[in-house]
């Protein structure tokens, strides 16, 4: 993990093969605890500290978490 990160990376909206980009902090707390697992486990296997966490976008894919930014 880079030891300094933006506030917020500029990329947000649709991105490749029609998913869709967002960031943690932008679910509500029904879509947050829908996917608490699998957003767990990807930050997991990625190495990201908890306190980072809402810095990175996610990548969407019908509405389900599929890959960090």
């Amino acid at each position: 993990v880079p030891a300094a990160l933006p506030q917020r990376l500029p990329a947000r909206g649709p991105c490749e093969h029609g998913r869709q980009l967002r960031y943690l902090s932008e679910l509500d707390a029904a879509e947050r605890q829908r996917h608490r697992h699998r957003l767990k486990r990807l930050f997991q296997q990625a190495g990201v500290p908890p306190w980072l966490r809402e810095r990175l976008p996610l990548c969407f894919e019908n509405g389900r978490p599929v890959a960090l930014g």
